[in-house]
Formats: C-alpha cells, sequence, structure tokens
C-alpha cells in the first residue's frame, strides 16, 4: 500500500539502521494487540508495541509498525526489514535485544549487526586498564580501546576513563551508605566505564564506536515522538484507526527530523528547539484582504528565525 512504499522511498541499499521499540497505551476496547504492560510511572495499562527503524545514514525515521503489546523479541526486526525490502543493512541496537536466540536469529538470515553487550556477559574478556593500549576522540573525551576475536565475531571493547571514575565514586558512596558491599568495587572495578559492541561485520574500532553512538538519534526521535508528538497515548478506537493515527504522526515525525536536521546544520541547536521553530511558523499564514489571498504580517521574531534557517519560505515574505 502507500504506507509501504512510502517507507520503502526513504531506505537505500547500504544504509545504517537502528530499531527500537517503544510503547503506546490506549484504554479500547475494540483493538484486540492491546494487553497489559507497565509504564514509566509503573502503572497497569493496556498496551501496544511501536516499532521504529530509523535511517542513520540520512538521519530521518524511515519505518513504522504496530505490534501486539508483549512481542519484544529479534524476530518483530527480521520482519520488519523484511516488510521494509532491506537486504545490505546493519542493524545497531543496545543491550535490550542482547540474547543467544536473538543473535541465532540474525545469523541465520545472513543480517549484519552492531549489538551492545551487558558488561557481565561470559564472552567478554574482562582486563585491567593496561590492556586498552589505543585511543581516539570522541567530543571531547579520549576513549581507550582494543577488540579480539570470539565465537560468533569481533567485540570491540572500550574504556571511558573519565565515565571511569564518575562510576567508581558512584559505587563507592553506595558502599559507604552500606547499599553494596565492600568487596564489590573489587568485582566491578575493571568493568566500569567500559562499553563492548559485538559485531558479524568488518569495521574498526572507532567505526564501530560512532556508529553505536548514532543510536541516540532514535533515541531523540523517540523522545520527539512521545513528548512533542506525544504519540505515547491513543483514544483511537479500532486498529485501523490507530494504524492510520500512527502513519500521521510518523509524518510528524519525519518533519520534526528534517527540522533537528536544519537546526544542526545551521548549528542553532542552543537557541531554538524544534517546539520553538513549530510556534514560531504556526505565526506565518495567508489572508484574504479583498478577495486576494496574501501573506499575513510576520513577526520580527518569527522573521529573524526563518532568515537564520534560510528556509525557501522567506521566498514569499
Amino acid at each position: 500500500g502507500g504506507r509501504l512504499r512510502t517507507y520503502r522511498s526513504l531506505l537505500g541499499e547500504g544504509d545504517n539502521i537502528a530499531i527500537d521499540l517503544s510503547q503506546v497505551f490506549s484504554e479500547s476496547e475494540n483493538i484486540d494487540w492491546l494487553e497489559a504492560g507497565h509504564n514509566v510511572l509503573k502503572e497497569h495499562r493496556k498496551q501496544l508495541q511501536l516499532l521504529l527503524i530509523y535511517n542513520l545514514s540520512q538521519h530521518v525515521p524511515a519505518f513504522l509498525k504496530l505490534l501486539p503489546g508483549s512481542i519484544r523479541d529479534v524476530s518483530s526486526l527480521e520482519n520488519a526489514v523484511r516488510e521494509a525490502g532491506l537486504e545490505d543493512v546493519l542493524l545497531v541496537f543496545d543491550k535490550g535485544f542482547w540474547s543467544s536466540d536473538n543473535l541465532d536469529k540474525l545469523e541465520s538470515r545472513d543480517l549484519g549487526y552492531l549489538a551492545a553487550i551487558r558488561r557481565n556477559a561470559k564472552i567478554l574478556e574482562t582486563k585491567p586498564e593496561t590492556a586498552y593500549r589505543d585511543y581516539f576522540s570522541w567530543r571531547n573525551r579520549f576513549i581507550w580501546y582494543r577488540s579480539y576475536q570470539v565465537e560468533r565475531g569481533v567485540v570491540h571493547h572500550f574504556l571511558d576513563k573519565k565515565l571511569r571514575a564518575e562510576e567508581e565514586n558512584s559505587l563507592l558512596q553506595r558502599i559507604e551508605d552500606g547499599k553494596e558491599d565492600p568487596e564489590t568495587l573489587e568485582k566491578k572495578r575493571d568493568r566500569l566505564g567500559t562499553l563492548a559492541l559485538l559485531t558479524n561485520r568488518d569495521f574498526d574500532s572507532e567505526e564501530a564506536y560512532k556508529l553505536y553512538k548514532q543510536r541516540d538519534e532514535i533515541e531523540k526521535a523517540f523522545d520527539g515522538l512521545m513528548n512533542t508528538l506525544e504519540a505515547d497515548k491513543s483514544y483511537m478506537q479500532g486498529r485501523e484507526a490507530i494504524q492510520g493515527y500512527m502513519f500521521v504522526q510518523f509524518a510528524a515525525l519525519y518533519a520534526y527530523s528534517r527540522i533537528l536536521e536544519i537546526l544542526r546544520d545551521k548549528d542553532l541547536v542552543s537557541k531554538y528547539s524544534v517546539r520553538d521553530v513549530l510556534t514560531y511558523l504556526s505565526k506565518v499564514y495567508k489572508v484574504t484582504v479583498d478577495g486576494d489571498l496574501t501573506s499575513s504580517e510576520v513577526p520580527k521574531k518569527t522573521r529573524d528565525m526563518i532568515e537564520k534557517l534560510d528556509l525557501p519560505i522567506t521566498q514569499n515574505l
């Protein structure tokens, strides 16, 4: 259908994508996919799962699908990848999807992945700080790294010494407060401040790290979808209605992402939020005067913002 064609037009061969799940809550009695679950406030409510594919290469959302409330494993990712018509892709996902069964399913379909691993996973080699002998710079921090082969592929293991110091201080405070046993520090010391990524594709460590850190784009996209666009709850009363509603939300999220990208390109993220841009632009509209359609008066702050963003709309004002 039209929705699927739209989604596929936003995905190109070789694009790197991130996939994540969130929840949409509803009180409808007519949606058989709804199942009970907990929200962030620990309230027990009926919910659907919302699967989002985000195109990291193009910095836009590219696919949105509703799933029954209890589905949260890699099978849903496989189906979404197939439905979106993707072949040569790299799936980037966090620790929530980490399991041997999930990786087996991905490998059986020859899907590439870059997966964060829990710090206490048995496949990891826990080494002291001196084992990390190379480094690169990332957002004004130095990241030390090492890599090694395991049965499934390559583990890229990173150490952020600044983060390690912060986590160690926090752990020491919990020990002082009696919330942790004193021996916990020695047990965890070599894991503090670390991040481990497993991949079945060929990357150097710095590239793997930067690809994974791009995941914050999908997290920000979900934040925009749930908070700015308020898509985390729905009053639709049927499955078809809520699917249509979420497609409209997807279109809004696409616009949101494009605006955010313009703000980044113009280095204006610290000055304007996406909500600011939408609020200012809501004051630009057409009016009819003596039968002629003309532009309304544009407030100075709105005009200033439009000029800074270099939006095409300025050509008509």
